[in-house]
């Protein structure tokens, strides 16, 4: 029953993400304007921050059906662990963010605080939404590891929802391009790199990869690897279309955190891999 429940799942998946992708591509070239936001006469509610929400919101449901899998997972109360992770990934993604692109707030400092303009950096986020989690689980008892295990097997679905914030603020994208998927933006009547759709690509493939892995080997402290190492490719790969700074040997910030982490996960399955021997 349950491989054919997944069975479904898969199929279910694929006929939407074969749904999206046109329409996604009629945006991107700039046939139909995607608003930034939606007044509602008493109060604007930006697109960028129900994309957030909407990923955060897949995360935990899929999360919380899931944990119930496990024994030493049931005392985990997902809303309470998700506000905590929230507030800590919120905090983290920020900070990261303002610390790493500080040249955009020397005038305004205000704008710190607009966090409705975009503006995160993820691997903040995932040191934030750690400590949020470990604060979390001093509460109750659990099976940390794989509790941030199930979570890693899901998060890359939630950033691929995420990012359609981006696309929704104008945000993030890369070089001028003349490919057919450029980005077309009126205000400069070009086309550019849709480097949040690369991302987005990146981390449905990792999505893919370490799901099946998951049904496959069961839940372990691989999959939190697999996650970061995988994350971490996307990033590097992605960052040579961004027009981000590049502060060392012609890379950004964020590609020299990916390749620490890619090597971290390089020499943790070089010694499991000797273990097993």
């Amino acid at each position: 029953m349950s491989s054919t429940i997944d069975k479904r799942n898969v199929i279910l998946f694929t006929i939407l993400v074969l749904l999206i992708v046109p329409i996604y591509w009629i945006f991107l070239r700039g046939y139909f304007d995607f608003p930034k936001g939606l007044n509602l006469y008493f109060i604007e509610v930006q697109f960028y921050s129900l994309f957030i929400l909407g990923g955060i919101s897949i995360v935990s449901y899929l999360f919380d059906k899931e944990k119930s899998k496990y024994k030493e997972l049931k005392s985990i109360d997902t809303t309470t662990a998700l506000m905590w992770i929230l507030i800590g990934s919120l905090i983290g993604a920020r900070l990261w963010h303002v610390v790493t692109d500080f040249h955009l707030y020397n005038e305004n400092s205000i704008e710190i605080f607009h966090i409705w303009n975009g503006g995160l950096g993820i691997f903040g986020g995932l040191i934030g939404g750690f400590i949020g989690a470990n604060y979390y689980r001093k509460s109750i008892k659990t099976n940390f590891i794989k509790a941030l295990s199930l979570l890693a097997v899901y998060l890359p679905l939630g950033q691929v929802i995420g990012r359609f914030g981006n696309f929704s603020n104008k945000e993030l994208y890369g070089r001028e391009t003349s490919l057919p998927w450029g980005y077309y933006i009126d205000e400069f009547e070009k086309s550019f790199h849709p480097t949040f759709a690369y991302e987005q690509i990146g981390n449905l493939i990792v999505f893919i990869f370490i799901y099946f892995w998951y049904k496959k080997f069961g839940l372990s402290k691989d999959l939190i690897v697999i996650y970061l190492a995988g994350y971490a490719t996307v990033r590097f790969l992605v960052d040579f279309s961004r027009l981000e700074d590049r502060i060392l040997f012609n890379f950004t910030v964020a590609q020299l955190t990916s390749i620490i982490l890619i090597l971290l996960a390089g020499v943790y399955f070089a010694k499991l891999r000797q273990i097993k021997r």
